[in-house]
């Protein structure tokens, strides 16, 4: 299993991630056409994937949905929040060390209150080391988030070698019961997601699972770590059952409402230098839906 961890490292290093120019992001029937939702993207947290970039293609969906989408490029204060009526996290990095917390307490605190009050927020994270980057804000709802590698050796598409694309549909019953799953009608329903890697979740009572993990997956999680002669090393230990946990769930808060989501890669519509494509942009999936029917959720659109 360390192994499988090395190469994983080394391509999402090297293999480049690009924004797909080919995806279709138009929205045939968008929910906003007099009014407009603001739509909060932060980038003032070392963000991986930027509004002009990788997440281009999510930005875009938004936008032909009718929200006005503005990005944030400060700490989080209760003046930043007050412009927004969601406010979306995307894969922070900590310093000095990419797990390191990502936010301060102070700003934890302004979101949680803002939260309470009625905001909305999605937070997404990703595997090693975005987990570690975003406990801090995640505890301040209850939810657990772990700082590792989640595989699944039964339920997956793609490599058999990594087993990484993880996949949660109707047919295996790993997808919840939630109004964000169902839609506003027959054809926002979402059937099938699929994500790629990342890393776990578990959420307080109050929380409805939306993609739960099966029994048979597995995750590797960062143990240790360590610097010498100038280079930082991390160790992992041997992979655990992740049963029980999950990459995506939702729960009102005070006034408010949460998602979080262990996983970016899903929400996005990538090309890698191999002309792999990977996010909303695979065919057979409903990852734009599940896009669309989150944000709608969100800005309480039901």
């Amino acid at each position: 299993m360390r192994q499988f961890l090395m190469v994983v490292v080394f391509l999402s290093c090297n293999t480049g991630q690009k924004p797909d120019s080919t995806f279709d992001s138009s929205v045939l029937d968008p929910a906003y056409h007099s009014i407009h939702p603001r739509v909060l993207y932060d980038e003032g947290h070392r963000n991986f994937h930027k509004a002009n970039g990788t997440f281009s293609p999510f930005v875009q969906v938004l936008t032909n949905d009718g929200y006005l989408v503005d990005v944030n490029r400060d700490a989080f204060r209760a003046d930043v929040l007050k412009t927004c009526d969601v406010l979306i996290v995307v894969t922070p990095k900590g310093a000095p060390e990419k797990d390191d917390p990502a936010f301060t307490e102070e700003e934890c605190t302004v979101v949680e209150k803002w939260v309470r009050a009625g905001g909305s927020l999605l937070l997404v994270a990703e595997h090693h080391p975005i987990g570690g980057a975003v406990q801090i804000l995640a505890a301040q709802f209850g939810v657990s988030v772990t700082n590792g590698y989640v595989m699944d050796p039964l339920h997956f598409r793609g490599s058999e070698k990594y087993m990484d694309e993880l996949v949660f549909s109707r047919e295996n019953k790993f997808l919840g019961d939630h109004p964000i799953l169902n839609g506003r009608r027959q054809d926002e329903k979402v059937n099938t997601v699929v994500s790629f890697t990342g890393t776990s979740l578990l959420g307080p009572d109050s929380s409805s699972v939306l993609l739960r993990l099966s029994d048979a997956a597995m995750e590797t999680v960062k143990d240790s770590s360590w610097s010498k002669d100038g280079k930082h090393y991390s160790r992992f230990q041997d992979s655990i059952p992740a049963k029980g946990r999950n990459q995506g769930l939702a729960m009102p808060y005070g006034q408010g409402r949460v998602i979080v989501l262990g996983e970016a890669g899903m929400l996005s519509a990538q090309m890698d230098d191999r002309g792999n494509k990977f996010g909303m942009n695979l065919p057979g999936l409903d990852n734009k839906q599940f896009v669309l029917n989150m944000i709608h959720w969100l800005s309480r659109l039901f």
